[in-house]
């Protein structure tokens, strides 16, 4: 997934040299806006467990004649975690159960890899969402009997 999204960035498949323009002209050549430069390792945490991700890097270059390095859209800067993974941690701290219970109840799915610290800031991202439904006003609502 990382591949194809840097190809399209690049306009160019990983060994290509030159980019081939869309309207089939073999004539023209667009400029290669970039070059490729290994993999970087990152670790992500997800409701399957711990795995590892090679991700590609790149050097981009700018309009002013510098480069800039390729950041993916995939994957965000310093994610550790899939957003299913946050629900779920989210879901267990809303359903009761507090950070060391989260801690223990997910221990065996995540592997021991989340501490009360990360239920603590998992719980921080959704609580202007819990706080807004909280204060809901249900004197509009009909009472159904």
């Amino acid at each position: 997934m990382f591949e194809g999204e840097l190809d399209e960035v690049l306009s160019r498949s990983r060994y290509a040299r030159r980019a081939r323009p869309a309207n089939g002209d073999s004539e023209a050549t667009l400029a290669v806006t970039g070059h490729r430069h290994g993999h970087r390792s990152r670790s992500l945490l997800g409701t399957f467990g711990k795995v590892e991700i090679a991700g590609p890097r790149a050097r981009l270059n700018t309009a002013d004649g510098k480069t800039t390095e390729w950041k993916s859209q995939s994957l965000r800067a310093y994610q550790r975690r899939t957003l299913a993974a946050d629900a779920l941690i989210a879901g267990c701290y809303l359903a009761g159960t507090n950070t060391r219970r989260v801690r223990r109840a997910l221990g065996a799915l995540f592997g021991g890899a989340v501490g009360k610290d990360t239920v603590s800031r998992t719980r921080r991202k959704v609580k202007s969402d819990w706080d807004a439904w909280n204060g809901l006003s249900l004197a509009e609502e009909p009472i159904v009997r």
